[in-house]
């Protein structure tokens, strides 16, 4: 992990969107390892990405997820149901509830807490509304929190990051090819 005197920062993931956008533009074992590997990842994020060379210090960690996804994207279960990248009893990887608790029980190891968004109308959850308003919440925390890190696969979020720079925070927003174009131009 980063320093402990790297910049406080959150970090805000939008698990849906980030997993099958990893699925789709670099394939299932890219997905998956986000899935199942969040220390990982969150290691990385820490340890840099400043052209100054600060590090991050995660205060919040939040991972927003649809529980109900598990059950209702095919490509979801797909993505957790091939066999050369099975890391559960094969008599788990076919139901979606196990498949969600595998994932959870990763993030939760990695210190990060996860927020179930069950779909409110339709099949949507609509993580970024949810995401935006605790970004918009934790600019009141305790410890001042100087960087909020996106991890999404739309670019939904673009319209908070002007608010939160207003409020002197720096902000990062990782996200597919396709919604970094329409939030560079």
């Amino acid at each position: 992990m980063a320093a402990e005197n790297g910049r406080s920062a959150a970090i805000l993931v939008d698990f849906d969107n980030i997993c099958l956008g990893l699925a789709n533009s670099f394939g299932a074992a890219a997905a998956r390892n986000f899935a199942l590997s969040p220390q990982a990842w969150l290691s990385w994020l820490a340890a840099g990405g400043h052209a100054d060379g600060a590090t991050r210090r995660f205060i919040v960690r939040r991972a927003y997820i649809n529980p109900d996804s598990f059950r209702r994207s095919r490509q979801l279960q797909t993505l957790f149901a091939n066999d050369e990248a099975r890391t559960w009893s094969s008599s788990d990887h076919d139901d979606p509830f196990a498949i969600y608790q595998r994932v959870q029980r990763a993030f939760a190891s990695a210190g990060i807490e996860i927020v179930d968004l069950p779909p409110v109308s339709g099949l949507r959850a609509n993580a970024a509304v949810r995401i935006a308003v605790d970004a918009l919440e934790l600019l009141d925390h305790a410890t001042r929190i100087e960087e909020f890190v996106f991890l999404t696969g739309d670019a939904d979020l673009s319209a908070i990051l002007p608010r939160l720079r207003a409020q002197g925070r720096l902000t990062a927003l990782l996200c597919d090819t396709g919604a970094a174009a329409s939030v560079a131009g």
